[in-house]
């Protein structure tokens, strides 16, 4: 996802995929100029920003997924990188093996 930018290109939000890109090692990121935007509007995109990121959840089978095809699509960085621990990685791929719990029945 761009990093969203002001006029002078400063950082709108996004500083967190900012500071990630960093740690990969990449000095340019893609970017989307957000200069349309009054300095009022600016501020509530980055709360609401901030607030969506903090209304996500997991799906953890599809990211233990995801992060078991690391090796396979040679993809060279830490996983410490993505924000997570190597124990929560390694409880992510252990549930991809887990048999998954049936739904009680409703008739029950």
């Amino acid at each position: 996802m761009p990093v969203p930018v002001d006029a002078h290109s400063n950082v709108v939000a996004g500083h967190g995929r900012l500071l990630a890109c960093r740690k990969l090692g990449w000095s340019v990121v893609p970017t989307i100029g957000l200069d349309h935007l009054t300095p009022a509007q600016a501020k509530a995109f980055l709360i609401a920003d901030n607030r969506l990121t903090g209304n996500s959840e997991w799906n953890d089978r599809l990211l233990g997924e995801m992060v078991q095809e690391r090796p396979a699509l040679e993809l060279d960085f830490s996983l410490d990188v993505i924000g997570f621990e190597l124990p929560e990685i390694d409880l992510k791929i252990e549930h991809l093996t887990a048999p998954e719990e049936e739904a009680d029945d409703s008739a029950d």
